[in-house]
């Protein structure tokens, strides 16, 4: 989502930016195309990280199952669940005494997304 990248880059998580390749270098990018059926390769570097798969249509989510278990990837999850869905679940969430929490901040960042892609 370009909010997760735009708050990635103020806040100084990018890494560099790569000027002949349209890309930091702190980033992993997964693309979502026709020549790849939309299934991107899942990310293999970094087993440490855990990744999140959101999507909406149960057929694209059993696709990227299948993906997932070919490759036996074990840091990755799925939640099958439409986007503004997620927003009313999340928003609001609090941790502890603070204003926000990630959880929160998600469900801002999908709503900011969703605003900009419904106003082009």
């Amino acid at each position: 989502y370009p909010v997760y990248v735009d708050s990635n880059v103020m806040a100084g998580r990018s890494g560099e930016w790569i000027p002949s390749e349209q890309r930091y270098s702190n980033f992993i990018y997964m693309p979502c195309t026709e020549a790849n059926n939309f299934t991107p390769e899942f990310p293999k570097e970094n087993p440490d990280i855990n990744y999140i798969g959101i999507e909406k249509y149960s057929s694209v989510l059993l696709r990227a199952i299948q993906k997932m278990e070919e490759d036996e990837l074990a840091n990755l999850k799925f939640i099958r669940m439409d986007a503004e869905e997620i927003i009313d679940r999340f928003d609001g969430i609090r941790c502890g005494f603070k204003q926000t929490s990630c959880p929160d901040q998600f469900a801002e960042a999908l709503r900011e997304a969703l605003e900009k892609k419904n106003s082009k």
